[in-house]
């Protein structure tokens, strides 16, 4: 009895009837060759490739560094420069809308301050009552009944600033009188009602500013100054001087 082979069986055993296929030498070698060239084009850069960019960086960067540190140093001098301008105008402004005298001290002398609260090269108080009571912070509107000493108890501390901090290197200040003579201490005084007084010493006697009182803060290294421009108005800014 001959039997049929059904079309399930001449799906499932088709690949074990096929005869196997035989590998030439030759079809070897083309293999190798493929697997050699996927290998080449996916390889990475050499030990020598990426010495050679690393020493063109280190050439560009060598050459950006002085401008770089430059531009550093005359962003900082700009900052204290600005600074020194704002504690003017704050102490201007602070006068006029809480209605006491301010003041603002250059002090080439004294001591680096070791904290935000103490004394610096600028300094800013305020006028008060200071008689003891519970109104003893009342503001005070004379710039001459104050004593206007770090230690006074007629007036208070609110704000400093000082460029010789790190942070600020290579800045150095300087004040100048309306004659342009250097000054070691000089106060300007605001009032509330927008009146500026001047003098060159702690417990001297205050004189309406009637000319332009400039600090000055110096570059250093390039040699450059930033100009703070203090007119009779008190409207502090900063006037670039190369």
């Amino acid at each position: 009895m001959k039997c049929r082979e059904s079309p399930a069986m001449r799906v499932g055993t088709g690949i074990a009837w096929r005869s196997p296929v035989v590998l030439r030498p030759k079809d070897f070698r083309a293999r190798r060759s493929r697997h050699r060239r996927r290998l080449a084009s996916r390889r990475g850069f050499t030990m020598m490739e990426m010495l050679a960019v690393v020493a063109l960086i280190a050439v560009l960067a060598a050459g950006a560094s002085p401008s770089l540190i430059q531009l550093t140093r005359e962003r900082r001098v700009d900052f204290a420069a600005a600074s020194v301008a704002d504690l003017y105008r704050t102490a201007r402004t602070r006068a006029m809308g809480r209605g006491s005298a301010t003041l603002v001290r250059w002090d080439k002398n004294v001591a680096e301050p070791t904290s935000a609260i103490t004394p610096g090269h600028f300094t800013l108080r305020e006028a008060v009552l200071g008689n003891g009571g519970t109104d003893t912070m009342l503001p005070a509107m004379s710039c001459f009944a104050a004593d206007w000493s770090n230690t006074g108890v007629t007036s208070k501390f609110v704000a400093m600033f000082d460029e010789r901090p790190k942070r600020f290197s290579p800045a150095q200040a300087t004040f100048l009188d309306a004659d342009g003579a250097e000054q070691t201490i000089a106060e300007v005084c605001f009032t509330p009602r927008g009146r500026t007084f001047y003098r060159a010493s702690t417990g001297g006697t205050f004189n309406a500013l009637n000319g332009v009182v400039r600090a000055r803060m110096k570059n250093t290294s390039s040699g450059s100054w930033r100009q703070i421009v203090i007119p009779p108005s008190g409207a502090a800014r900063v006037v670039t001087e190369l």
